[in-house]
């Protein structure tokens, strides 16, 4: 079997042209209007008695320290970090970086305006 073709068929499309309308414009009108006031009305202030609460008291409780002293300047032996009291900081490698490059500007600061004075 010889299979058939069809030329597609195309269809042109249908415009139509815009419609315009005139604006329709309305002259304002102009008619005074009268400000319509309202009296102010008084109100007379209320006075309230304060009112006293009676205080009360609790007694005191004591509680008995049951470990050692916590601000005790000593290592004690169970303890299981062996810092003795100091703080770990980080690798210094970031302030020789930066103190690097603070010497470097300076020296190239120095170095052009002694260029710059002979």
């Amino acid at each position: 079997v010889e299979p058939t073709t069809e030329a597609p068929t195309t269809v042109e499309p249908t415009t139509e042209a815009p419609t315009t309308v005139e604006p329709t414009t309305e002259a304002p009108t102009t008619e005074p209007v009268e400000p319509t006031t309202v009296a102010p009305t008084t109100v007379e202030p209320t006075t309230v008695a304060p009112t006293t609460v009676a205080p009360t008291t609790v007694a005191p409780t004591t509680v008995a320290p049951t470990t050692k002293k916590s601000t005790s300047d000593s290592a004690t032996k169970d303890s299981s970090n062996s810092s003795n009291g100091t703080v770990k900081t980080g690798s210094a490698s970031m302030a020789v970086i930066i103190l690097l490059v603070l010497v470097s500007a300076t020296a190239a600061i120095y170095f052009a305006r002694r260029r710059d004075k002979e």
